[in-house]
């Protein structure tokens, strides 16, 4: 696009105004001026209660997840003070967050720190100018979280600029002796009129870096109130009740904590602040998930041979976690004819489990209904689940032993529950335990992909169970080349 100008201080200008850039001018502040969101007027806090389930991130690991990194290179070709001015620019920008300590809702800054490298060439008919431009900038974006939602206000911050003009053509270069002269009164005029163009260009700039970086927030942060309304909903049909959410935030940490309609009898002998070495624990109170697996469709439910085999079947095809056991677990009825016998779920209780002395104690309750015959009594099966080290990186689940008794503790065992507890002791000395990684690929996990595929692994670091309360926590590990390639190819 060819421009015409009717003055070389025009061109010199435009030039200026184009690379985006000004020489030493003062950073530009874009203060903090937007309303509070809505959350910070009228904070939600339940810390009086004692949570149920709760997740603290260090903010290291936070920022790992959160953080991201993009390079945009553009052309420049626009038309502005009648001079046309072409070129390229490259601007790189690392987002990051930050959290502020809050103990009424968690507070984020989102920090985007970038900057633009750009080459331009300002041609009038009078002159041709060449120009390096590279700017800084430093923007935050506050982030309120009430464990529901998640809101916002506008981004604030500041801009450092600098352009150094390259090359200066006037109409007379070439020209013996008035060629110099020329060129000469053309850089004279340039840094004089500079303070002049230096508050455009930086206003400039700043309208093009600020609302770039909100629309970006904003709409990532609708699509994550959206996933996360649906986890929430998902939680509340496995927990057979609404959830109370809270959120806040320290210097150096994240916790998100869950309560249900009921308060844990015991609180948690566990400190909720991070060790040192960790970046991420998740606490749970036993007396919820037994709340829980209490309003599962399975009290008094009577499973014969033939649908507990539809069931193991069933387990074994589901692909969408615990919500796709739901459909399964209701669908179980006693309609179907027994081979041999049926398995009597208790009305109270059927399936409970208990945190302490370092082992998930698993109990069903149950009874033996043979298809000919009295039904058996009824029965407490105990399966005490201990961590143990494989090998290094590699841990495992087992059984060390399985008990079966009557539930009334008057009673001596009958004959099926002394068939099932010699059943268990074989099931113990021959089950296979399963192998597990200590470590976890956040980047497959994420399936995160190019300048995203950065994550650190994680480590399973300990698990410590008290007074029916569980605790694990992990820790950051650092990846080996070849994890990061085999990352990146994912």
């Amino acid at each position: 696009m060819v421009v015409q100008s009717k003055s070389l201080l025009t061109a010199l200008l435009v030039s200026l105004f184009c690379s985006g850039i000004i020489l030493a001018q003062p950073p530009l502040i874009i203060p903090d001026t937007s309303q509070p969101a809505a959350s910070e007027q009228a904070p939600m806090s339940d810390a009086t209660v004692p949570a149920d389930a709760s997740l603290s991130i260090s903010t290291n690991l936070l920022s790992a997840l959160i953080s991201q990194k993009t390079v945009e290179n553009d052309d420049v070709a626009t038309r502005v003070l009648q001079a046309d001015v072409r070129g390229v620019q490259t601007t790189t920008t690392s987002v990051t967050i930050e959290t502020q300590s809050d103990r009424q809702q968690a507070r984020f800054d989102l920090v985007a720190r970038g900057n633009v490298n750009s080459n331009t060439i300002g041609v009038t008919p009078q002159a041709r100018i060449s120009t390096q431009g590279s700017h800084t900038f430093s923007v935050r974006k506050p982030v309120y979280f009430d464990g529901r939602l998640f809101r916002t206000k506008a981004a604030f911050g500041r801009l450092q600029a600098r352009q150094v003009p390259q090359n200066v053509q006037s109409l007379a270069t070439g020209i013996p002796l008035i060629g110099n002269v020329g060129n000469q009164i053309a850089w004279r005029e340039v840094l004089r009129r500079m303070p002049e163009s230096d508050a455009v260009v930086v206003r400039r700039v700043a309208d093009d870096v600020m609302p770039k970086f909100n629309r970006r927030t904003d709409e990532r942060l609708a699509a994550i109130n959206v996933a996360w309304a649906e986890i929430r909903a998902q939680i509340d049909r496995v927990a057979g009740s609404r959830i109370a959410w809270t959120a806040r935030t320290g210097k150096d940490k994240f916790r998100l904590e869950a309560r249900g309609t009921a308060s844990s009898a015991l609180s948690s002998p566990f400190p909720g602040t991070l060790r040192e070495e960790e970046s991420c624990s998740v606490v749970l109170s036993g007396t919820a998930m037994n709340e829980v697996l209490e309003d599962l469709p399975i009290a008094g439910q009577t499973l014969t041979d033939t649908s507990l085999k539809a069931l193991v079947d069933s387990v074994k095809s589901n692909t969408e976690g615990v919500a796709g056991l739901l459909p399964a677990l209701r669908n179980l009825t006693a309609d179907t004819e027994p081979v041999l016998f049926s398995i009597q779920l208790a009305q109270h209780q059927p399936l409970t489990v208990w945190f302490d002395g370092g082992a998930l104690t698993v109990r069903l309750r149950l009874r033996i209904i043979p298809k000919a015959g009295a039904a058996g009594q009824w029965i407490q099966l105990e399966v005490p689940v201990r961590g143990a080290t494989v090998s290094k990186g590699i841990w495992t689940l087992k059984a060390t032993e399985i008990t079966c008794s009557p539930v009334d503790e008057g009673e001596q065992p009958d004959q099926w529950t002394r068939m099932i507890q010699t059943q268990a002791s074989q099931i113990t000395k021959l089950a296979q335990p399963p192998s597990i990684p200590r470590t976890v690929n956040l980047n497959a996990l994420f399936s995160r992909t190019g300048d995203e595929a950065n994550l650190p692994d994680i480590e399973l670091h300990r698990i410590l169970m008290s007074r029916n309360w569980l605790r694990v926590s992990f820790r950051t590990v650092s990846s080996s080349p070849a994890t990061k390639s085999r990352a990146a190819a994912q």
